[in-house]
């Protein structure tokens, strides 16, 4: 089996051997694919990212669709496991105390972060998630009934008449997006926030994963947190605010 591009995927040997992948264009280095050698360190982790408190949604349903959709297309995943709860938790506490309105969440896939943004007190007729993968798009409308859920690119949100958004938090692999693309994802973003607006990004790596000229356009300045230990991989969460708006 061969995944997109040049990162090949390879039978797990044994069943707790997982061979997976994640490339990344757009960073310095590339992750290959590697195995998992510690499986009770990755059944931790698992466990933690499965534990979901809202009753319409199965702790069983997101983590083989999203192990299925990893091997199938890895480069548009670009992780090796959904979102721990500690990290979408994480996420959903950089949100803005000062501003009120709709919140957009950009490439939710299977529902961590969506799941801590509405325990985190967003109402879920104002939380709007974009994703493309048509499969994650069906699992999000099962689990959440009362969110707006748009089967559309993060770009296109400026089509959707929504101004004063609260913030966009973002799950979407900032390192493997060219900056074109980067470029007109975040202006979207910025432009339905207006001035104050928080743009909440994690990444796996050691720096910002906004293109550094991007950033330099939209005058970016940001924060970040702490690292987060307990998702697979480590993550840090970045919030972005613009000075041109």
């Amino acid at each position: 089996m061969t995944g997109s591009g040049n990162n090949p995927v390879k039978q797990a040997p044994k069943p707790w051997g997982l061979f997976l992948c994640a490339g990344f264009r757009a960073s310095k280095f590339t992750l290959r694919p590697f195995p998992i050698l510690f499986p009770s360190f990755v059944n931790r982790i698992l466990t933690t990212n499965e534990q979901l408190t809202v009753s319409n949604m199965s702790s069983q349903s997101g983590l083989p669709l999203f192990l299925g959709q990893l091997i199938r297309s890895p480069r548009n995943i670009s992780a090796i496991a959904p979102s721990s709860m500690a990290l979408a938790r994480q996420m959903a506490a950089e949100l803005p105390t000062n501003r009120t309105g709709p919140v957009v969440e950009f490439g939710p896939g299977t529902g961590r972060i969506t799941q801590a943004l509405l325990e985190a007190g967003v109402a879920a007729q104002d939380l709007h998630a974009f994703e493309l993968n048509e499969e994650f798009v069906q699992l999000l409308r099962r689990s959440f009934s009362d969110i707006h859920v748009h089967h559309k690119p993060a770009q296109d949100l400026g089509t959707l008449g929504l101004d004063q958004v609260r913030a966009v938090v973002s799950g979407l692999p900032l390192l493997s997006i060219p900056g074109a693309i980067q470029r007109e994802i975040l202006g979207a973003a910025f432009r339905a926030m207006g001035a104050g607006g928080v743009y909440i990004q994690f990444t796996y790596g050691p720096k910002s994963p906004v293109d550094e000229q991007v950033a330099q356009e939209l005058a970016l300045t940001y924060t970040k947190s702490r690292r987060i230990w307990g998702n697979l991989p480590p993550a840090t969460v970045y919030s972005f605010r613009s000075n041109m708006v």
